[in-house]
């Protein structure tokens, strides 16, 4: 007997061994189709008329409908065993007799009638021999199908037990397992076809189970079962070729994977690696079979997890429960802890989401309660969690839960799950009054969890514990219990233990408490005994070094000392005047300056101011007497203004002041007393020659002579660290070529004269020149080298011109090296020039220079003037600086460019094409607007305000310079209007406010909405800094 159902295919064949008959059973059209099939051996058809069914809706079950039996079969099955073998005897005899009787009446001699009666008897009773053998048969076929239609009428045909499958054979006088084991393994192929789901739906579990037990019943050894499985498979693997449907390709495909995975339940790994050779029979590998198993055994673990609540929970019971499943659908540890991990992050998630409600909510709806319920509520879980990883019995997976790969986990809510850190740290400090060490353990945990970084849980600690230390400093400072103390540093170090707060960031908060009460005090203009004694006090209280201190004195007192140079310096090359003199000294000695801050101040402003005039210097060096004055006027500056404030700072004037202020108080007193007209006389008379001594030095300083002032300059304040060696040697060089050369005088008619120089004069210019290299920071020997270097560079220059003036001859050789000798120069630099000159002038061809260094300012003078640089310099030369133009443009941070100048002026001014223009600005611009609004998004973030300003900014010039169509794109429009708001708040230009609206592309109510809050949020921002100045103020 043969029994088949295709559910997959929504149909079921009923076959019958040794029937000639195929009934395909059609569930969806409630109608049985007899199709005529070749049977194994010639059975006469049945005469009854062919069963029809008619169910009202499709079944579902493995056996849905009972297989119909012919009339032979139901007569057959009809006769009890104790008859049928006696009535199959009687039959044969009764063939036989009745043969015989033929034979007798056969017209035949007497004598051979029987013969012919034995003869026809045996071929009768042969014949009645045959139909019992197919009768037995037919009626053996009738076995399976009778236990077929028993399993019709199961509701699970895993419910069949061994007693109803011996009950059948025994009622037909068979051995089920011995006699129709094919039939029992086509009845067991059907069901384990059936068991399998197609499409979407996944396996439950009980799959195996159920097959197996089936299998257990119908008696079928696992050697025997297996060829189904192997059947089954070739059938799933042939649909899935069949069609050209890719989704039902890929049900197939699943279907087959799903086969895989249920046989391997039911044989084990042993046997289903004997039994169940797939990679021999479907060419598969080891690794498509290990995500069979893998992909099904999760989705069947994840499927009965769902059915618990979806949730885990950190109980012993349920975890040993899902050991038990995922040991019962042999799935593998690595799946599970995948499945565990992923539960246990998504329970945190939707507490640690809570969590960032509560914080979010503004004004009444601020529930921090509820914050530190969640986050205690996360601490508790992962801490038990992780108590059960270590009980083997458990599901794998336990462990810390950490939020790393979800949702939580995205750039976008880093700044959410931070602030969840930083309020439950506050919130328990504020509880505790300390940093405890179960506060520290809980920190550490909630970091792991949130997956922070060191460094930047560090951060946020030390920012949460400087709040606390602030408020316990403040205590201690306000009731003076510090002061009392044997050692404040004691007090101290035991506040940053009791906070763990570090000592380096408890220096840093000192630093900035003690810098802003220096100055609120250097507001007043003076400090005062009790104001110095007071910032004495701060000092030893809070434990300040001295170098912390003077740092602090730079960047406070040091600003108002500074600007008070500078106003002096912007005077130029002046004499400073005693009240000048007497001002700083005054402003030191008000705002208590220790002399090394002040020195250091003097000592960046003067560098600052000779940078200056060197700067000035270097662009005139194609003119030697513009770059000769500017020199000048810094070694003037140096011996007129920086040496005496130097002096007056260095307090080395200090015997003359205390002279002064004698003679100032004698004349006080002889006004008191009455003074003659002579002393009076006398006095006057002082006072005039000391103006007319100031006079003259300015006199002398506007013509440019060197005074005896100069030859005092001082030499500890000089450019060394900052200009390179090859700089400082080209400036001496280029003053020491003037030194020698002098001033020249153009004519009229464009010629010109030298100026000849005098002794005291040459005198004068060696003398600065010797005050050049100590400001230059020069030692003598790089002094020495830069002779050597303008002795060789006037050698070349005698020897170029003695070459070109013709072929070389013994006057010509003598001339060099007399000059040779007069310059100093030695043997062999001497050869090594004229080897260099020589091949510069045979070897290669002279090249023409303009002698000069074309730059847009230059150019706009040309142009200004009437002329066209077109042929005067390349295009390739003009194009670069038009490139050089726009890219200091559009990076200057000031979003002031100039389209009209830039796009239309400036090419026509340097005579460039269009085409060419615009290649060059969209090679600068296009991709550079991207990048600075991913650079000002970057920043906000980073809390860079004074950057975002910038980027804004030349994202505002390099559209001007290429506008677009619409407005940028971003993803996340909240951080666009995060930086409209802080362009608003730092730039006051309306105009360029819209027009980054625009480029933003933001709607006018929403800029309008921006600004206005902007607006609001400033002036709240300023109550709210003066209302932590107020605070501050407590301190002291």
């Amino acid at each position: 007997m043969y029994a088949q159902q295709q559910m997959s295919a929504g149909r079921c064949h009923a076959i019958v061994p040794g029937a000639s008959t195929r009934f395909t059973i059609l569930p969806g059209r409630g109608r049985v189709v007899r199709k005529i099939v070749c049977a194994a051996a010639p059975v006469e058809s049945p005469s009854m008329p062919t069963p029809r069914f008619e169910p009202d809706e499709p079944s579902t079950k493995a056996f849905p409908y009972p297989l119909p039996m012919d009339g032979a079969q139901k007569t057959l099955s009809g006769i009890p065993l104790p008859l049928f073998y006696p009535a199959l005897a009687a039959f044969v005899g009764a063939a036989g007799f009745a043969g015989s009787l033929f034979g007798r009446a056969l017209p035949v001699d007497p004598e051979a009638k029987d013969v012919s009666s034995y003869g026809v008897a045996a071929v009768v009773g042969a014949g009645a021999v045959a139909a019992c053998v197919q009768a037995k048969k037919k009626r053996d076929s009738v076995a399976v199908v009778e236990l077929y239609n028993t399993l019709v009428d199961l509701d699970d045909p895993s419910n069949l037990t061994p007693q109803m499958v011996s009950d059948v054979g025994s009622k037909y006088g068979l051995n089920m397992q011995r006699d129709e084991v094919d039939g029992l393994r086509k009845i067991y192929g059907q069901f384990l076809e059936s068991v399998i789901p197609s499409g979407e739906t996944q396996l439950r579990g009980d799959e195996a189970d159920r097959v197996r037990a089936l299998k257990d019943a119908l008696g079928l050894s696992d050697e025997d079962a297996a060829p189904a499985h192997i059947d089954v498979a070739r059938r799933l693997y042939r649909q899935g070729f069949e069609t050209k449907d890719r989704q039902q390709q890929f049900e197939q495909r699943k279907a087959f994977q799903r086969l895989v995975y249920v046989s391997q339940l039911v044989y084990g790994d042993q046997k289903a690696a004997f039994l169940l050779p797939w990679r021999r029979h479907f060419n598969l590998t080891e690794a498509q079979l290990f995500v069979a198993r893998r992909d099904n055994a999760k989705a069947i673990f994840r499927a009965r997890f769902e059915a618990k609540g979806g949730d885990l929970l950190a109980e012993r019971h349920f975890l040993r429960e899902l050991r038990d499943e995922q040991l019962a659908i042999k799935m593998m540890d690595e799946s599970a802890e995948e499945v565990v991990r992923e539960a246990a992050r998504k329970h945190v998630e939707g507490q640690l989401t809570k969590a960032m409600e509560a914080i979010r909510a503004t004004g009444k709806n601020k529930d921090l309660a509820t914050m530190m319920a969640s986050v205690s509520h996360v601490l508790d879980y992962s801490r038990r969690l992780d108590k059960y990883a270590q009980e083997e019995d458990l599901i794998p997976g336990l462990g810390h839960v950490s939020i790393t790969g979800g949702p939580l986990a995205e750039p976008t809510k880093a700044r959410e799950v931070k602030d969840v850190y930083k309020a439950y740290l506050e919130e328990q400090l504020n509880r505790d009054n300390e940093f405890s060490s179960s506060l520290e353990a809980d920190a550490r945990d909630l970091q792991t969890i949130l997956g922070l970084a060191a460094r930047e849980a560090q951060v946020l600690q030390d920012e949460v514990a400087a709040k606390l230390y602030k408020k316990l400093l403040r205590e201690e400072v306000t009731s003076r219990r510090i002061d009392e103390a044997e050692s404040p540093a004691s007090v101290l170090q035991q506040l940053c233990d009791r906070v763990k707060f570090s000592p380096e960031a408890a220096l840093d908060l000192h630093r900035q408490l003690y810098k802003q009460k220096l100055a609120q005090l250097i507001d007043k203009g003076r400090l005062s005994e009790q104001d110095q004694a007071d910032l004495a006090r701060i000092r030893r209280v809070l434990c300040l070094p001295e170098a912390v201190v003077k740092k602090v004195s730079r960047e406070t007192s040091g600003k108002v000392l500074e600007e008070a140079l500078s106003d002096i310096f912007m005077m130029g090359a002046k004499p400073v005047s005693e009240s000048d003199l007497a001002s700083i000294a005054k402003l030191a000695e008000d705002l208590a300056i220790d002399p090394d801050v002040a020195m250091e101040v003097m000592t960046a402003v003067t560098r600052e101011r000779f940078r200056s005039f060197v700067q000035a210097a270097q662009k005139e060096r194609n003119d030697r007497k513009a770059f000769a004055a500017s020199i000048k006027k810094m070694v003037q500056f140096n011996a007129l203004v920086v040496t005496p404030l130097l002096e007056r700072i260095k307090g080395m004037d200090k015997a003359k002041k205390e002279l002064a202020d004698l003679m100032m108080k004698a004349m006080e007193e002889a006004k008191k007393e009455g003074a003659t007209p002579e002393m009076q006389a006398a006095a006057a008379e002082k006072a005039k020659e000391e103006q007319l001594k100031q006079v003259q030095k300015a006199i002398q300083a506007n013509r440019g002579e060197f005074g005896e002032e100069e030859r005092k300059g001082q030499k500890e304040v000089t450019l060394k660290d900052d200009l390179e060696p090859k700089t400082r040697a080209d400036i001496y060089k280029n003053y020491l070529m003037y030194t020698m050369a002098g001033d020249v005088v153009e004519l009229p008619v464009g010629g010109m004269i030298r100026k000849k120089n005098n002794n005291m004069a040459r005198q004068a210019e060696m003398a600065r020149l010797s005050q050049l290299g100590e400001l230059l920071g020069m030692n003598q020997m790089e002094v020495a080298a830069a002779h050597q270097d303008l002795a060789e560079e006037a050698y070349k220059s005698q020897a170029t011109e003695v070459m070109r003036s013709g072929p070389m001859s013994e006057e010509k050789a003598q001339y060099l090296e007399d000059m040779r000798t007069q310059l100093g120069i030695s043997k062999e630099a001497g050869d090594k020039v004229l080897k260099n000159v020589r091949s510069e002038i045979y070897g290669t061809s002279a090249a023409l220079e303009d002698g000069g260094r074309w730059t847009l300012d230059k150019i706009m003078d040309v142009t200004s003037q009437g002329g066209s640089i077109e042929g005067l310099v390349e295009e390739v030369t003009r194009r670069n600086i038009f490139r050089k133009e726009l890219e200091r443009r559009v990076t200057d941070g000031s979003g002031d460019l100039d389209a009209d100048f830039v796009l239309k002026k400036l090419p026509e001014v340097l005579v460039l094409e269009q085409r060419k223009v615009a290649m060059v600005i969209k090679e600068i611009v296009s991709s550079r607007k991207r990048m600075l609004l991913v650079q000002a998004v970057s920043q906000q973030r980073q809390k860079r305000t004074n950057e975002v300003v910038t980027s804004l900014q030349n994202l505002l010039s390099c559209t001007r310079a290429l506008p677009e169509a619409g407005p940028m794109s971003w993803t996340d429009r909240e951080e666009l209007k995060d930086l409209y708001a802080l362009f608003c708040d730092k730039e006051d230009s309306a105009a360029k406010q819209t027009e980054l609206a625009a480029v933003l592309g933001l709607s006018e109510e929403d800029a309008v909405s921006i600004r206005t809050g902007a607006a609001s949020e400033g002036a709240e921002s300023g109550k709210r800094s003066s209302s932590a100045r107020d605070e501050e103020d407590e301190f002291f």
